[in-house]
């Protein structure tokens, strides 16, 4: 079956679980912390990674802090054979919960901190104009960048960085020496 026809379907009832109990808020936290847990122990989604012997134990220490909703909706997880999919049940699970809230998810890269909070007021200005209600801000500095930024929101991504209108102008001289 499709991996994510797999994802989206568990995503949908962990939604609807969550609903029905009025825990939704303690889910999607409990799914962001599990999330980036199953990242750092380095479980890649393989089946090598979660579906192993020591399945228990590395879940068991990701679970720990999780609310009782995401814990029993993990037990039917493994119970159906479907730990392999775990961490993209979780991504689309968060994605689900961002839209259906109105919450828009930004990570902007600057070269120099002194120009996040300014980027980051006229994201936010932007999205509230445009219908979101909340914004989820990730920010990170690259000296690489030289100059500008580099805005993803959600599935578009801005690069104004000084670094890639170096490069492009480098590709286009490039280009034309090759065509002489």
């Amino acid at each position: 079956m499709n991996t994510g026809l797999i994802a989206a379907r568990y995503a949908e009832a962990l939604s609807d679980y969550a609903r029905l109990l009025g825990q939704e808020e303690e889910v999607y936290a409990s799914s962001v912390t599990l999330l980036a847990k199953l990242k750092e122990i380095g479980a890649s989604g393989s089946s090598d990674n979660l579906e192993s012997d020591n399945l228990q134990e590395v879940l068991s220490a990701a679970v720990a802090g999780c609310c009782q909703a995401m814990q029993r909706f993990l037990q039917i997880v493994i119970r159906n054979g479907r730990a392999s999919y775990l961490l993209f049940i979780l991504s689309t699970f968060g994605r689900r919960y961002r839209w259906e809230h109105g919450i828009a998810k930004a990570h902007i890269t600057t070269a120099d901190e002194k120009w996040q909070p300014v980027l980051k007021q006229r994201v936010e200005e932007f999205l509230y104009a445009n219908g979101w209600s909340n914004v989820d801000f990730r920010l990170d500095t690259d000296t690489s960048l030289m100059g500008g930024y580099v805005l993803q929101l959600r599935d578009q991504r801005v690069d104004a960085s000084l670094a890639t209108q170096l490069r492009k102008v480098s590709n286009e001289l490039t280009d034309k020496n090759h065509r002489l």
